[in-house]
């Protein structure tokens, strides 16, 4: 049998080994501890958008949309913040978007145009060209030490809660 294993012959108190077992046989199916993480980090992410601040707590730069005509950068119509989702399993959880420009927004970018006529879009009302326009990062994925701390605490509620035999149902 490839891969490596564990065996562990319990004995000693009955209350204690039971919610050893417990927990244990709760570590096969963590798929609940893993859901229950992926709604916290969505909520987060979402929340940074309505701080208009990263994960690590700097300010993202205001948008020109912002400073114009008013309201929060990269919120718009919150399609963005919106679409943060999760999908979770027994193997772990993922967070994030689909969305295809979130990853301009995440890391920043340089959009150069593909034509001479150059970029052409609306700001402030007015037309303008440009051949370059430069979009600042505005990192809204990651894990901040307020996220890490929670992520710790869902992790003990659900091992404490599968000690006790209490159900941890996705």
């Amino acid at each position: 049998m490839a891969g490596a294993s564990l065996q562990v012959n319990l004995v000693g108190d009955a209350a204690f080994t039971d919610a050893l077992k417990a927990a244990a046989h709760a570590l096969e199916r963590p798929g609940g501890m893993f859901a229950a993480i992926g709604r916290m980090l969505v909520a987060s992410t979402q929340q940074r958008f309505i701080d208009e601040a990263g994960p690590d707590g700097s300010p993202w730069p205001m948008s020109v949309r912002a400073m114009t005509q008013g309201g929060k950068t990269l919120t718009d119509k919150a399609r963005l913040r919106n679409s943060i989702t999760y999908a979770a399993s027994d193997e772990g959880v993922e967070w994030g978007t689909n969305i295809l420009y979130a990853g301009v927004h995440q890391r920043g970018a340089t959009i150069k145009a593909k034509t001479p006529a150059g970029l052409r879009f609306k700001v402030a009302g007015s037309w303008v060209r440009k051949q370059e326009v430069q979009i600042p990062a505005r990192p809204f994925l990651g894990i901040d030490l307020e996220d890490a701390s929670a992520i710790a605490g869902i992790a003990t509620d659900w091992l404490q809660k599968a000690s006790r035999g209490g159900s941890n149902a996705r």
